[in-house]
Formats: structure tokens, sequence, C-alpha cells
């Protein structure tokens, strides 16, 4: 098993790392320029 939250600062931190980690996927899934650049790693 893998590590747990056990605080509420735990949760807070970790909470903004996932929206941080949203964030930049939505940057690059929407970034057209850099899908026709690197084509072939988009369809990994």
């Amino acid at each position: 098993m893998g590590a747990m939250i056990k605080n509420e600062q735990q949760y807070h931190i970790t909470k903004e790392w996932l929206q941080k980690f949203e964030r930049s996927v939505a940057e690059i899934d929407g970034n057209e320029d850099l899908k026709a650049k690197r084509r072939r790693v988009w369809y990994l």
C-alpha cells in the first residue's frame, strides 16, 4: 500500500498539487502547435 494523507495540511498541499497538475495537462492538451510538432508523442 502507498502513503496516506494523514492530516488537513497534507490534504490541502496534495489538493493544490493535483490542481496544478490538472491545469498543466489541460494547457498541454490544448496546445495544437505542440501536438503538430510532436505528433508521435500524442499517440502513445
